[in-house]
């Protein structure tokens, strides 16, 4: 399984380079999936510092992500 060491810095680079919400979607997702301790306040400021309006958005892409991700497991284990 790939897991990000520290997806809060991650995530800042991303938007600073000009990521799209998908993109950062998918790294929050990546955070969902390590059950790590991260700093979420840190991250949701900078997509809200980023995407005012959009941090709902790419939350929702990022909990689908997540999800398709559940779904694929539990295929896999019972496979």
């Amino acid at each position: 399984m790939i897991t990000l060491a520290n997806p809060e810095q991650v995530l800042e680079d991303e938007i600073a380079n000009g990521a799209t919400q998908k993109d950062v979607a998918l790294t929050l997702a990546f955070a969902l999936r390590d059950r790590d301790r991260h700093d979420w306040p840190r991250m949701m400021k900078a997509v809200m510092g980023r995407w005012p309006k959009g941090r709902e958005r790419v939350l929702g892409m990022a909990w689908k992500r997540y999800g398709e991700w559940l779904a694929a497991c539990r295929e896999a284990a019972h496979e």
